[in-house]
């Protein structure tokens, strides 16, 4: 999925996050006001080098629902 979508509007390229972007700029702020955004995003980063098939957003999602429980 790509982070940053391109749309036309009024014949100027406006380039806005998708909603996955949006979801996980949400997740970090949450990470960053409990105090543990450099442990989501330290087991974001092992989640990804043990399953390649993760993505950023995924792995953040992930991470982070993981700190919480």
């Amino acid at each position: 999925m790509n982070m940053v979508e391109c749309n036309t509007y009024n014949y100027k390229e406006v380039f806005t996050m998708s909603t996955c972007s949006k979801y996980t700029e949400e997740i970090l702020y949450k990470s960053h006001s409990l105090g543990i955004a450099e442990d989501v995003f330290s087991l974001s980063k092992e989640l990804r080098e043990n399953d390649k098939t993760l993505d950023f957003d995924c792995a953040i999602e992930k991470a982070y629902s993981h700190l919480t429980k």
